[in-house]
């Protein structure tokens, strides 16, 4: 059985010094390694997921998938960083992975590495389901999303696949073949 994991708490009072933190993780990971950030909204988590893509040598421009759940990003050396925004989780270890797992965070991934979308059924309390896709730049670079939400009691999973998916894919191909390279 493994060892449980200690929990390193971090402080950092500048959005810079926060980014450079990053940057020596992201720098000093392993394929493989999982990072958990834990925090309140605006306690820089992104900030610091935006550091550890720049010290993995990912060029892409880093945002936070709340709405999308999850955002994959790929370096030039073939790292990649997939970056969850799993804030309706609970504060317990135990129950967040349960909870991830109610939502499929594992169909989650794999959807995203085999379909290059997101289809996300959690905010069906709000009344609410929605479907992401990633805008990849002239180079491939994940450089944002586009969702659609519709009212779930109005549109059901296939319906939106069908009529949505198509034309968000197409609208992402033609905003991101727009886009120049990240700097």
């Amino acid at each position: 059985m493994p060892s449980p994991i200690e929990p390193i708490t971090l402080y950092s009072d500048r959005p810079d010094a926060t980014r450079a933190l990053g940057r020596r993780i992201g720098a000093a990971v392993e394929p493989g390694q999982v990072i958990a950030l834990r925090g309140d909204l605006g306690a820089g988590k992104t900030t610091l997921a935006q550091g550890i893509a720049e010290g993995l040598g990912i060029a892409a421009r880093v945002t936070s998938p709340t709405f999308t759940l999850v955002a994959e990003y790929q370096s030039e050396h073939g790292l990649r960083l997939v970056h969850v925004d799993a804030y309706r989780l609970g504060d317990d270890p135990a129950d967040a992975a349960r909870e991830a797992a109610t939502f499929g965070l594992e169909e989650i991934l794999a959807g995203v590495r085999a379909n290059g979308y997101a289809f996300n059924d959690q905010e069906l309390e709000m009344g609410l389901r929605s479907l992401a896709v990633p805008v990849r730049n002239v180079v491939g670079e994940v450089v944002a999303a586009m969702n659609v939400s519709v009212q779930a009691s109005r549109v059901t999973r296939r319906e939106m696949v069908d009529a949505f998916l198509p034309v968000l894919v197409s609208a992402a191909r033609k905003l991101g073949n727009q886009l120049a390279p990240a700097r």
